[in-house]
């Protein structure tokens, strides 16, 4: 028979890979550099595109945000998009995706 307790716990947890939080930065923000090391910092998995040398990227980040992006970093939580390091506001996003800050 199953662990109760253990497939309650399962159940409730939702688990992020690396695809579902990208952040689009360049490589001389120091706001950048400090959201990358926090996620870090807190084991967060995601995936880091540096638009400034990446065409491909920033192309790709102005799709996603539907047209210009105005400052870095922008972070997309599965479809939602952070701009700046909002700390606040992605662990709240977190949080609602079952990860805990």
């Amino acid at each position: 028979m199953p662990d109760v307790l253990s497939f309650i716990t399962n159940k409730k947890r939702r688990f992020m890979t690396k695809e579902d939080i990208t952040v689009y930065a360049t490589q001389s923000c120091m706001y950048c550099h400090a959201l990358v090391d926090w996620l870090n910092e807190n084991n967060i998995p995601h995936t880091l595109k540096f638009i400034d040398a990446d065409e491909a990227a920033y192309n790709e980040v102005k799709t996603r945000s539907g047209g210009d992006i105005y400052g870095v970093p922008v972070t997309f939580i599965k479809n939602i998009k952070i701009e700046g390091f909002a700390r606040e506001q992605i662990a709240a996003v977190l949080a609602q995706n079952g990860i805990t800050i």
